[in-house]
């Protein structure tokens, strides 16, 4: 049992981390193309971009997973508790 919620909490970190790293690089991406349009200079870094990607899908991606896994915890907790009494 406790073999498949740590598995729970690695997928849903890892999908959490996934999203937030696709997020900054699409932004990253999208921030430069205004650039483009604004001043006509585009320069994109690839290796600078997924660098800070993956810091802050990381980060981002780990906590949120990782918060998102308590509370459903604790809402399996307090269903289990409304079902016994």
């Amino acid at each position: 049992m406790k073999k498949n919620k740590a598995y729970e909490l690695a997928t849903l970190m890892y999908r959490c981390f996934f999203v937030f790293f696709l997020i900054c690089i699409m932004a990253s991406f999208l921030g430069t193309l205004m650039v483009y349009f604004k001043i006509g200079y585009f320069e994109f870094n690839w290796k600078e971009t997924i660098l800070l990607s993956l810091k802050k899908g990381g980060v981002i991606g780990s906590v949120l997973g990782l918060g998102l896994w308590i509370k459903a915890r604790i809402q399996e907790r307090k269903g289990s508790k409304k079902t016994n009494q």
